[in-house]
């Protein structure tokens, strides 16, 4: 028996060894190296197992069987999935990032520069209102409020200091005014939204009519539960559910239509994106 289990070590590693050299021609340098691995590895168990016997720490039917579970072991491995390995219908990996949708540009209109006095205007107004902040801090650090305080008292505290340095904050609230309109008179004039489509407004007001519905429909069914009871509660919702599936419908069939309405009128041109 023991002839006959050395028979089949010798054997099984003599036809892997067989297997590995007749794989040269056909593998690459990275798979000849695997093999050689492979080879060497089922030589050693094999030596191992064989060892094993010798010293009495496990029988030959023992070691037959490792032997077998280990040969059927690698049977079952599957290769490492390559270009040529993949299933039907699997597409192969790629790091091609997917194109971005082509939306038209929009020309939206030059900022225009700023004049030194407006900017000197615009620092002025920053410092002066850095300067306030600071000084709320200090005067709230002086009447021991920070975070642990009560928002009433450092509210009080608030309104106390707006109120002992108003003429500050009018400054401040003056010099913005006027640099605001400065920018709004130099500001470029916006191109005018074309008008909808008659197609998209009939779209538009038919999603208005639809959406009227459900929430009106909504502001009943909160009403009725604000006082019903949990039980109460679930048989109302799955109520509403199942009076206004119609609706829900409805709702998304309507804004579909208008987005299908909008995206062709994109593409005919008459659109604000177009222009």
């Amino acid at each position: 028996m023991k002839k006959t289990f050395t028979l089949i070590l010798a054997t099984g590693i003599l036809a892997m060894g067989s297997f590995a050299f007749s794989q040269e021609t056909e593998r690459k340098a990275p798979a000849l190296a695997l093999k050689a691995i492979d080879a060497g590895k089922l030589e050693a168990v094999g030596k191992s197992l064989k060892e094993a016997i010798a010293a009495g720490k496990l029988t030959e039917d023992e070691a037959k069987a490792k032997w077998d579970a280990l040969m059927k072991g690698r049977g079952n491995k599957k290769p490492a999935a390559g270009k040529g390995d993949l299933g039907k219908g699997k597409k192969p990996p790629t790091d091609a990032k997917r194109s971005l949708t082509n939306r038209p540009q929009v020309n939206r209109p030059a900022k225009p520069e700023l004049s030194d006095e407006t900017k000197a205007q615009l620092e002025a107004i920053k410092k002066d209102k850095d300067a306030l902040k600071t000084a709320i801090g200090d005067e709230l650090e002086k009447l021991g409020l920070g975070k642990d305080s009560s928002k009433e008292d450092v509210r009080a505290a608030v309104e106390a200091f707006r109120e002992a340095n108003k003429d500050r904050f009018a400054a401040i609230k003056e010099a913005s005014e006027k640099v605001h309109e400065t920018l709004k008179a130099v500001r470029p004039e916006r191109k005018k939204r074309p008008e909808p489509t008659p197609e998209i407004k009939a779209k538009i007001a038919a999603v208005k009519a639809v959406g009227k519905k459900l929430h009106e429909s909504r502001g009943n069914l909160r009403k009725e539960l604000k006082d019903a009871s949990d039980e109460n509660r679930k048989v109302l919702i799955e109520k509403f559910k199942a009076d206004n599936k119609d609706k829900h419908e409805e709702l998304k069939a309507a804004h579909k239509e208008l987005k299908e309405a909008v995206r062709a009128a994109k593409e005919t041109g008459d659109s604000r994106t177009s222009e």
